[in-house]
């Protein structure tokens, strides 16, 4: 059996390609590109730094029927941009962003779904909780929010 301190020893920091690659794994999204065997720059949506190899964009945009939680994303901690336009299984809080180094943040539409209300008629309701005030120290350059004209 291994000791301990070896085991320790041999997990990759949470800054590495390798650790980051098996997070995405770790999340269960049902993309064909995503595969122990593949290179994390052939992730489908995923930008990788050319020098050190860390995610640095997301893209899950229009993957309507793909569930997460936005706290899935925050070790990412290279994450620079990121795009869930149109995500409506998404859920959470939107403070789990807090502290990312996010510059762009897209989630029009993110974690709002058609649902019927009382009387039937089909409402719009939001799985996506918190307060963006949270987001106050990120630095952001563009924070998409609500439904974009096309």
């Amino acid at each position: 059996s291994r000791s301990q301190p070896a085991m320790a020893a041999a997990a990759p920091p949470p800054t590495s390609p390798e650790a980051q690659k098996e997070l995405l794994l770790s999340m269960g999204l049902p993309f064909g590109t995503w595969r122990a065997d593949a290179p994390l720059r052939d992730f489908e949506g995923v930008t990788v730094d050319d020098g050190d190899g860390l995610v640095t964009g997301l893209s899950l945009a229009d993957k309507k029927d793909v569930s997460f939680k936005l706290v899935d994303f925050t070790s990412l901690t290279s994450l620079k941009e990121l795009n869930m336009k149109n995500c409506y299984e998404a859920t959470g809080d939107v403070e789990a962003f807090a502290k990312m180094p996010l510059k762009i943040l897209n989630m029009a539409r993110c974690g709002v779904r058609v649902e019927e209300d009382e009387d039937g008629d089909e409402v719009d309701v939001s799985y996506i909780t918190g307060d963006i005030e949270s987001l106050k120290d990120c630095p952001l350059q563009s924070l998409v929010l609500s439904e974009c004209d096309e």
